[in-house]
């Protein structure tokens, strides 16, 4: 990473891969910032006995944050390593103790009532974005929320973004107030807010696929923040269903309960997308059971997102997936969201 991001944020993420990646194919930055805690690294698939080896690599390249896991691919994240394996990294950290200083103390007082000219420049599904114009003297800036601060800028931002809120939301109480090295609090100026309603059809909308070729263009309109969107694709099952299983939710009319059955996931974002085959055991037998998470990598399978549309282009050549049997997954933030385009199955002992 250039050094011109060195002042762009608190702490630089300059690393994220495997153990192995890190012994072979790091590459370090070709200068020294003024406090480690600026450099980040996140190693994944460290084994346990391999532990102070990446501390110490970590210690060599510069890096104040070091974030070690035992868990790998296709998400690193979603399992805490066990006792041992902490107590191992806790070892191998000298002092035992992080550096981190006493927050700075505040200054000045917060003035209601000014800037006298913030207003609402946009609004979506979950934010609202306002505006308003330099004040002199200012040391920065408060916005609250219904009476309850949620921001604090510096002098230099004119403009907040208040995100996180809930789709459909109307009476919104918004404030600006400035913070100067002396006043006393004036009126409170709000500024009324409100959200966009989603569809019908919810937070994911708009889903299609396309052939080109050898392969197959998705696309799909995700209007609310997800940590994960994913993107599921099945094959054309014989009796007896295999693959990963997604509950649908609800029932029919007559109380019956699906779930769709994919084998190929693609995952990632704008800079890194990957596809992987489901190399699970589960199959649609007898009772309802839990599924091993276990999918092996097959390549890069890119996408896109421009404004709420998020667009995957995915090689099919060499599986046996069936373009019209997917679905397009939204995770994390917000409540879990699923699209369900293709074969659904329903349990019967029989199976």
């Amino acid at each position: 990473m250039a050094q011109c991001f060195e002042n762009t944020m608190d702490t630089l993420l300059t690393f994220e891969s495997s153990y192995e990646n890190y012994q072979s194919l790091y590459v370090p930055n070709d200068w020294t910032p003024k406090d480690p805690r600026k450099i980040w690294h996140i190693v994944y698939r460290v084994p346990q006995d391999q532990v102070a080896n990446a501390a110490a690599l970590a210690l060599s390249r510069g890096a104040g944050l070091l974030e070690l896991t035992d868990d790998d691919n296709p998400n690193p994240y979603d399992t805490l390593p066990n006792d041992a394996y902490m107590q191992a990294a806790i070892g191998a950290v000298v002092g035992g103790k992080p550096p981190i200083n006493e927050p700075a103390e505040a200054s000045g007082s917060q003035v209601a009532g000014v800037p006298n000219d913030a207003h609402v420049l946009s609004s979506d599904y979950t934010s609202v974005t306002l505006v308003w114009s330099p004040v002199s003297g200012a040391l920065g800036y408060a916005v609250y929320r219904d009476g309850k601060q949620v921001l604090e800028l510096p002098a230099s931002m004119i403009r907040a973004t208040v995100g996180m809120l809930d789709p459909g939301s109307v009476g919104l109480a918004l404030e600006v107030r400035t913070v100067l090295s002396s006043g006393d609090g004036g009126a409170s100026r709000l500024i009324p807010a409100s959200t966009n309603s989603l569809p019908l059809d919810g937070s994911i909308t708009n889903t299609s696929f396309i052939k080109n070729g050898n392969s197959v263009t998705y696309t799909a309109d995700v209007l609310v923040p997800y940590a994960f969107v994913r993107l599921f694709i099945g094959i054309k099952q014989d009796a007896g269903p295999h693959g990963w299983p997604i509950d649908i939710p609800g029932v029919d009319n007559t109380g019956t309960s699906y779930i769709q059955v994919v084998n190929y996931l693609v995952e990632g974002n704008d800079f890194y997308s990957a596809m992987y085959k489901y190399t699970g055991s589960w199959e649609m037998k007898g009772k309802a059971g839990n599924a091993a998470w276990s999918w092996a990598p097959l390549g890069i399978a890119p996408q896109v997102q421009s404004g709420y549309t998020h667009t995957w282009t995915v090689p099919f050549e060499g599986t046996d997936a069936l373009a019209s049997n997917y679905v397009v997954q939204g995770q994390g933030y917000a409540p879990i969201e699923n699209v369900f385009m293709g074969d659904k199955y329903f349990w019967n002992a029989g199976f």
